[in-house]
């Protein structure tokens, strides 16, 4: 290594990067660093950014030199923020990171998206775990620029379900960015009907698909978790529901319902909903291989409970 106990600190609690004017400051010469990069005591990892071999090019590692890179205005954004937050299905391979225009330094590797903009405000941004990234509702906005209807609003569910935002909130940021020349602004709007008055986050990304499926298919819309109260008192909510007609889906993940017992779990739920008069239809995340039977055995369960009903399924 580098034989210097502070230099060698700067690397561990930046995941192994460091940016040549932090070793500058803290009193490595630079014929020392040139030294080290031909000595490959450490190695280039972007433009003025190196990482010492000890330490793997992680996410972390990653993400860290771009912030490093777009130092004092730039910061880290869109899927690289949501996956710093926890969210699913985030990248981890290309680092997403927005800079005033005047910021750009130079050409990047492809794993680096970089965004230059005009409307970069401090009130965007905060520190979480020393990184500098989007907060909640404009890493949103960023990823409706990015991700597709579908991805988008399962990414948005599941930042609802991490609590770090609400509808309600996403409205009224909405409002407020309307007129700032952003775009994917019509792909949130989308989301944002979708949800209604609901108050509780969809579960999965099956879910969403399962949503899609029974649409397309002609059913009516179904009620997205519904209050259902069991004859214990205790009150569940169906994923995907028709109240009318006492029909519930439950599109299963194991990330959502609980892993090992989700089975038993699922078949006491379904005994439950039948004490009221419920039916239940459970589906395994496999089942995702085969959504035209998936859909087919839907409606025609549906058509049944409408003729059980008195109705004209």
């Amino acid at each position: 290594m580098t034989h210097r106990p502070d230099v060698e600190r700067l690397f561990l609690v930046q995941h192994g990067v460091a940016d040549v004017t932090q070793l500058y400051a803290a009193g490595v010469g630079r014929r020392t660093v040139s030294r080290w990069l031909h000595d490959e005591v450490v190695v280039p990892m972007l433009p003025g950014v190196v990482r010492t071999p000890a330490a793997p090019e992680t996410f972390w590692a990653r993400a860290m030199a771009v912030q490093l890179h777009t130092a004092p205005y730039g910061f880290l954004m869109g899927g690289t923020a949501g996956r710093m937050r926890g969210m699913r299905d985030m990248p981890w391979r290309r680092i997403y990171a927005s800079v005033p225009w005047r910021g750009g330094r130079s050409k990047l590797p492809a794993w680096v998206s970089r965004r230059g903009s005009n409307w970069l405000s401090d009130d965007d941004v905060e520190v979480v775990n020393g990184f500098r990234i989007e907060r909640p509702l404009p890493m949103l906005l960023s990823l409706a620029d990015r991700l597709n209807q579908f991805s988008f609003e399962s990414a948005a569910e599941d930042a609802w379900h991490l609590q770090l935002i609400t509808p309600e909130e996403a409205r009224a940021y909405l409002e407020s960015v309307r007129r700032s020349g952003r775009h994917g602004v019509s792909v949130m709007e989308k989301w944002l009907l979708k949800t209604g008055d609901r108050q509780r986050p969809m579960a999965s990304k099956f879910e969403i698909k399962v949503l899609g499926a029974v649409r397309k298919a002609g059913l009516p819309e179904p009620e997205k978790q519904h209050p259902l109260t069991l004859q214990s008192g205790e009150t569940i909510h169906v994923d995907l529901a028709w109240p009318d007609v006492m029909l519930g889906i439950e599109p299963g993940a194991s990330w959502w319902h609980g892993g090992d017992l989700k089975q038993s779990k699922d078949q006491a739920r379904s005994r439950a909903a039948n004490a009221v008069g419920w039916e239940l239809m459970f589906f395994d995340e496999r089942a995702l291989a085969d959504m035209a039977t998936v859909t087919s055995e839907i409606v025609s369960t549906y058509a049944v409970r409408r003729r059980l009903f008195g109705g004209t399924g």
